[in-house]
């Protein structure tokens, strides 16, 4: 959706301002490469400013109470949600298949995960965990 909006704000833009030049095949070829290019941009821009702003939730995860926690620091640092970004990126353009690696592994860890040093938990069950804590030490 976003991608059309774009490209179809680009063609308008380019016929209205530079109505002089003629579009040909090789102009459209040349908007599925520009429409590939921004797809990526969106998609890599999405979940890294997600990640990296968003405390480590995207919208979904955020829905689900989930979150993106890194394995070597408290927050999650740039690198780390630009690599799992790549690595979402990388599963995405092998036809979703490596996403069913957490399916098949003991940690549930997937290649996102393993390429960025992070892990997904779950909120609520950090949530009961750390009431479990309290009510123990109150005991």
């Amino acid at each position: 959706m976003a991608r059309s909006l774009l490209l179809y704000t680009y063609i308008k833009f380019m016929s209205k301002y530079f109505y002089a030049l003629t579009f040909d095949i090789d102009f459209f070829s040349h908007l599925y490469v520009l429409g590939n290019f921004l797809t990526i941009t969106l998609f890599m821009g999405y979940f890294i400013c997600c990640y990296y702003m968003g405390d480590g939730q995207t919208i979904g995860k955020l829905v689900f109470k989930l979150k993106v926690k890194s394995l070597r620091s408290s927050n999650l640092t740039l690198s780390e949600s630009c690599m799992r970004s790549f690595g979402y990126l990388f599963c995405y353009l092998n036809f979703f298949l490596l996403f069913l690696i957490p399916f098949m592994t003991k940690d549930q860890k997937g290649l996102p995960d393993w390429i960025s040093s992070t892990s997904v938990i779950n909120l609520e069950e950090k949530e009961e965990s750390e009431e479990n804590e309290a009510f123990n030490l109150t005991a």
